[in-house]
Order: C-alpha cells, then structure tokens, then sequence
C-alpha cells in the first residue's frame, strides 16, 4: 500500500469522481487543488511522481511539464501521450485499474524503473524542439493575461 496523498486539480465537473472517492472511504488521501503557478511549480517538485491518467487529452500540460522539470512521470496511452513520453513501459490503458494500479506502484516503489525513466525525460527534455514549443507557450501565455 502506497502511504502518500494525492493532489487533484479539476474542476466541479468531476463531482462524480468526488463521490467515488468518498464511497472507497479514501477522502483522507486526496485533495482538490485550485492553484497559481508558483504553488503548482512548488506541488511539482516536491512530489515523488506525476500520473496523467487522461482519457481523451491530446497533449498534456502536466506530461510536458514533468518531463522538462525532471519529475517521473507515466502516462495513459491514448492520443499522442504514448509518443511523448516516448517508452511504452511508462504507459498504461486508462481503462483499466490493474495496468494504472502497476504503473503507480512501480513509479513509486521501484527504483530502477524511476531511475529509466528519468532516462527517458532526460532525452526528451534535452529535445530542442520541446524547449521550443513550452518557451512558446509560456510567451502566449504571458500575453494573455
């Protein structure tokens, strides 16, 4: 059993998934998050790892920007997610409890496979082009707000 609690950041939407979480009897574990920035750069580094349990999500924020901070990471394999990352050892089916169960466990507890994928991230985000792209956004966003 993995003895940490999780850090959620969704909108009202998910209620559903709220109600879910209390019927397991496991609220003492998670916690709803709406956050600046700087308290999501600080939940980043000092977390052990990111899990971007999407269904539908065609590039991912959290994915990117665990990969450029150096955060390990898994991901679930839909959309373009499973090319991000790069190694389909770090990927799971969204779908399915077990594989995402696996994933989580083996991110945390396993130091070889934490150690692989920081490999990994360290590849990816020496990619110029990934610099690029997050540099991109940042200036949008920048003038945006």
């Amino acid at each position: 059993w993995i003895n940490s609690t999780l850090a959620l950041s969704l909108s009202d939407k998910f209620g559903n998934l709220w109600s879910r979480v209390s019927s397991l009897d496991v609220t003492k574990w998670f916690f709803w998050l709406s956050i600046t920035d700087s308290e999501l750069f600080e939940l980043y580094h000092n977390c052990r790892a990111v899990i971007v349990p999407t269904l539908y999500e065609a590039g991912s924020f959290p994915l990117m920007e665990s990969i450029l901070m150096g955060i390990p990471v898994v991901c679930s394999n839909v959309t373009s997610l499973p090319e991000t990352i790069g190694d389909n050892q770090f990927v799971f089916d969204p779908n399915n409890i077990n594989d995402i169960a696996e994933k989580i466990i083996k991110i945390w507890d396993d130091e070889n496979y934490r150690a692989d994928n920081l490999d990994i991230l360290m590849g990816i985000s020496s990619n110029k082009s990934a610099m690029l792209f997050v540099s991109s956004v940042s200036e949008i966003k920048r003038y945006k707000t």
